[in-house]
């Protein structure tokens, strides 16, 4: 199946359950950031819902994406979907009603409902960067938000990656903690989001010596794969929490 028809594939059975309480559905992540990389990158989706999904709406949903019945082309699917009000009123730890992983060689993960710091990222990714696949502009229907609340959802990320470094499962060769504390640096820095691959450029731009954020470049490029030493790793860390919590004890 090619991406597009994928996507296509994508919008429809979710339309087929939600109809249209379906408000709108982004692609965000490297596909829009244009930093997919074959075999390992996966399709991050969020979309937007009218009203809060009943059990019945989230097993069928289970049901119609998972991967054994509505085959990926990437590495995996992993697709929120939250109410309009929660996309609106941005909080600490935005709630969402539907949170799903899946993929030939993942195991199946679902969250039926919560609330975490980590779809505070996913909302401004999808204002600065989403791929429209059904709706309005993510801009019309996604609040500002604000820089500080985003500030300790990275922190929580920064302490995900510290309690995980070179992890079997999630990072065994290290560059996506390498390469989110980068990006997460200039963020801080421009507010901007940017891709693993633009937010390592830009490190090494102002620390050309970095021997981490080069080979952690250098395996998401699958140029080489020297390995990057769990001290490296917490070296950079520590320094983007630092950055961190001087942005959020500042006045800005």
């Amino acid at each position: 199946m090619t991406t597009h028809n994928y996507f296509i594939g994508l919008l429809s059975r979710i339309y087929d359950i939600l109809h249209e309480d379906l408000i709108g559905l982004y692609l965000i992540g490297s596909v829009s950031m244009n930093d997919f990389i074959t075999s390992t990158s996966d399709f991050d989706v969020i979309g937007v819902v009218a009203r809060s999904l009943t059990k019945e709406d989230k097993s069928k949903l289970e049901q119609a994406l998972k991967n054994k019945n509505f085959p990926c082309p990437a590495e995996g699917l992993d697709i929120v979907l939250m109410t309009k009000g929660n996309a609106k009123g941005i909080k600490q730890n935005p709630e969402y009603e539907f949170w799903y992983s899946t993929g030939a060689n993942w195991p199946v993960i679902s969250w039926e409902s919560g609330a975490s710091s980590e779809m505070s990222i996913f909302l401004e990714l999808c204002r600065q960067h989403g791929i429209v696949i059904y709706g309005e502009r993510p801009a019309n229907i996604i609040s500002p938000i604000d820089p500080k609340l985003l500030y300790r959802s990275f922190k929580e990320l920064i302490e995900w990656h510290r309690n995980h470094i070179l992890d079997e499962y999630h990072d065994p060769k290290g560059q996506n903690s390498v390469l989110n504390a980068c990006r997460i640096l200039k963020f801080v820095e421009s507010k901007k989001l940017y891709s693993k691959t633009e937010g390592g450029k830009l490190y090494l731009q102002d620390s050309p010596e970095n021997l981490a954020v080069k080979k952690a470049l250098a395996i998401r490029g699958k140029i080489k794969e020297n390995k990057i030493e769990r001290n490296e790793i917490l070296e950079l860390l520590n320094k983007v929490e630092n950055k961190l919590n001087e942005a959020l004890s500042s006045g800005d």
